[in-house]
């Protein structure tokens, strides 16, 4: 039953000895990685991991190696093809019957797309965010030459409007002109 949801899982599972020996690798690891089970098991397949990752990879080995397990950790590694894939990785110490540590268990999901996607948002946002400015931008200089169109020409129709009113106020006229004036 273990061995079957090892098979069938979507998530790289690899087994591999102290020494980095791969021990064990499923279907989920050929499909993501490119190697076949047969090409890996009995190898130390440094070649997944980018040489740049090697040191964190040595550091993880020596925790492993002291008992401890490792969840969720965000990386890179390289399939056969050459790709770099972002995954997270779990990894756990295998132990014998009487508790000894005999190798590492790696589990490895692939989250490319998802990286991909939130990549995506990101270069998504920051044009939301320049186009949002922008139109701030354009806002404002809209509203400065309405503010200049105002006062410029309207302030200046209306001066010119209330210097003719006064001027006709002051003439006589009949009664219902005056109001008029006055009205205006």
């Amino acid at each position: 039953q273990f061995e079957a949801i090892v098979e069938s899982s979507n998530d790289a599972i690899i087994g591999r000895a102290l020494d980095g020996t791969v021990t064990s690798w499923n279907p989920a690891a050929e499909r993501i990685f490119g190697y076949t089970a047969t090409e890996a098991i009995g190898r130390n397949m440094v070649e997944i991991i980018p040489p740049e990752r090697r040191q964190e990879a040595a550091e993880w080995r020596e925790l492993l190696k002291a008992g401890h397990t490792l969840q969720n950790i965000e990386t890179v590694r390289i399939t056969k093809d050459g790709r770099y894939i972002d995954v997270t990785l779990s990894l756990s110490p295998i132990r014998d019957n009487s508790g000894g540590i005999i190798g590492t268990a790696v589990i490895l999901h692939d989250i490319s797309k998802r990286k991909r996607a939130e990549q995506i948002l990101r270069n998504y946002t920051a044009r939301l965010q320049t186009v949002s400015r922008k139109l701030l931008e354009v806002q404002e200089d809209e509203r400065r030459r309405l503010a200049r169109e105002l006062h410029d020409q309207v302030g200046q129709v209306l001066t010119a409007l209330k210097i003719n009113l006064e001027v006709i106020e002051r003439q006589p006229a009949a009664a219902p002109v005056a109001l008029k004036i006055e009205e205006c």
